[in-house]
């Protein structure tokens, strides 16, 4: 019988899921000190090193999660990435259907990532220094996002544009998004993925120091300027941890 590295079986996946939750339940959990799902992803298949969750695939040997995704507007100031297209679709470049929140949780932790509390992260992004102190003693959480159309790199700027200009290189961290009362996981509530302005709930968070695009010609909004940008186009989001 062929061997596999990683998880052998769905049924092992469970298992972790499953065990990742149990931790969640303790009390290290009331402080945000690690933020995790509220329940384990129910229906997953596992395909040799690939793990399926419908819209959400995890390559296990490349350590890459795929999303497949819709442009969710033709134009509009941007809060979000990626939400799910029951969320905050109003404000987000792109939604995703028929998967939660704490199914990307999942995902980026069987590629290796660690969340970074978002107390931490907002310290982080407040300090002079943040950036460099990040990306030296926080690599684990920290995440690259690539953009595809048809298969092929698309360049994020034909989607969204930078009305500050001259972020350089974007840096996306896994924050976890957070428990209320205990009970619910937000992001799964709110379908909020991945966030442009930091947002507690959301799984992951750019790491930015821009200002509130409500306030000026701040942030980021669809790109207009773009040719043929229309809402309901297929992307695919490609993650994979930045170190």
């Amino acid at each position: 019988m062929k061997s596999t590295k990683g998880f052998k079986s769905a049924g092992t996946l469970i298992a972790v899921a499953v065990l990742v939750l149990a931790v969640a339940a303790t009390g290290l959990w009331a402080k945000q000190s690690k933020p995790a799902p509220a329940k384990a992803p129910a229906a997953k298949k596992a395909d040799g090193d690939v793990i399926a969750m419908k819209n959400i695939s995890i390559n296990k040997k490349t350590k890459e999660i795929r999303i497949s995704v819709k442009t969710a507007l033709q134009k509009g100031i941007l809060e979000y990435l990626l939400v799910g297209d029951k969320g905050k679709a109003y404000e987000s470049a792109f939604k995703v259907a028929d998967n939660l929140p704490s199914e990307l949780y999942f995902a980026l932790t069987l590629i290796g990532c660690e969340p970074l509390p978002y107390d931490a992260f907002m310290k982080l992004l407040e300090s002079p220094k943040g950036k460099e102190e990040i990306q030296k003693g926080h690599a684990a959480s920290l995440l690259s996002i690539e953009l595809l159309k048809g298969g092929k790199p698309a360049p994020l700027a034909s989607v969204v544009r930078d009305r500050e200009k001259g972020a350089g290189e974007l840096i996306f961290v896994f924050t976890g998004g957070r428990f209320i009362k205990q009970s619910a996981y937000s992001a799964d509530q709110e379908r909020s993925f991945i966030g442009l302005w930091p947002d507690l709930s959301a799984v992951v968070n750019l790491f930015s120091t821009h200002k509130n695009p409500y306030r000026g010609d701040y942030g980021y909004e669809m790109n207009t300027a773009a040719k043929g940008l229309a809402a309901d186009q297929d992307y695919e989001l490609v993650i994979r941890r930045k170190s």
